[in-house]
């Protein structure tokens, strides 16, 4: 869907701008939700005058049809509202999946890690237990070259 297509660009726009970019995403989202609460009030506002209107004519005797100007009124303005949070989920776990994946590779990595201080650690072992024979036996040469020059 074009919609998701330009929020997805958006957002990754948003996310290069880094601080910038929650700054913008956080003013937004203040802007949208005074908005959002001025429309409730709004809301609010009209349902408590419709049910004011609702009594006095019921009062007065009149019939006022309202799931009939409510039929009305969804065929009138027919139109489907964008819904970000399935999209939202669904970046979410992307990003929750791509977090068990490099956790994975970190342990694999650590694992790795230990396995090789191991082998480093047995194969500096043997090279100084060599070493150490290879001196012995040095010292040995040298020993033996002066008692016989000697």
């Amino acid at each position: 869907m074009v919609y998701d297509e330009n929020l997805e660009d958006a957002l990754t726009v948003i996310e290069q701008m880094g601080d910038q970019g929650r700054k913008a995403m956080l003013l937004a989202g203040l802007m949208w939700e005074e908005k959002w609460r001025e429309t409730l009030a709004r809301a609010e506002r009209a349902e408590w005058l419709f049910e004011r209107i609702q009594k006095w004519s019921t009062d007065w005797g009149l019939c006022f049809d309202v799931t009939k100007a409510a039929e009305h009124w969804d065929q009138r303005y027919q139109h489907r509202t964008p819904v970000l949070v399935p999209w939202h989920d669904a970046r979410i776990e992307k990003r929750r999946q791509e977090i068990r994946e490099l956790r994975l590779d970190l342990e694999s990595a650590r694992d790795a890690e230990e396995r090789a201080t191991t082998w480093a650690l047995r194969e500096r072992a043997r090279a100084e237990a060599a070493e150490s024979e290879c001196d012995a036996l040095m010292a040995e040469i040298h020993r033996l070259r002066r008692v016989r020059h000697g």
